[in-house]
């Protein structure tokens, strides 16, 4: 299976009141007239797998920022754009050895004092989404 193109958050895992973990639908939360706004922005990222081996987190420009404020953002070096329309956030460089998909966190772990690899497993479901980390995603 090839994982290039763009692929959008389709459920996130939550921990409910009794601490025991469940997948619940970006579409719910985002239903949800009590959402946070930051939280509602979180799930709209679009991830970019390239074939060149990058993957790209990407959002929509917001519709009340004007072209010249998206001008200065980037000039200011704050963000990068992405196409015409979108806001480049975080690029991490992805891979597929023997059939297993991984990217690459950039975080800098240790667990008693030994370094832990900064690579995270990108899971294929059996249903054709991807799992990375605590999101599925579906093709956008």
């Amino acid at each position: 299976m090839s994982i290039i193109g763009s692929w959008k958050i389709d459920e996130l895992l939550q921990l409910d009141e009794d601490f025991n973990e469940k997948w619940v639908k970006a579409a719910d939360i985002l239903a949800d007239p009590e959402t946070d706004p930051s939280d509602a922005q979180s799930l709209s990222l679009i991830h970019n797998f390239g074939e060149d081996g990058t993957l790209r987190i990407v959002m929509d420009i917001p519709e009340d920022i004007s072209k010249e404020e998206v001008d200065e953002i980037v000039a200011s070096g704050e963000m990068k754009l992405y196409g015409d329309n979108k806001f480049l956030l975080e690029e991490h460089e992805w891979k597929e050895e023997n059939g297993v998909f991984t990217y690459n966190t950039g975080a800098k772990l240790e667990i008693f004092d030994e370094e832990v690899s900064s690579w995270e497993t990108i899971e294929v479901l059996d249903d054709g989404r991807l799992q990375l980390l605590m999101y599925k995603l579906v093709r956008a």
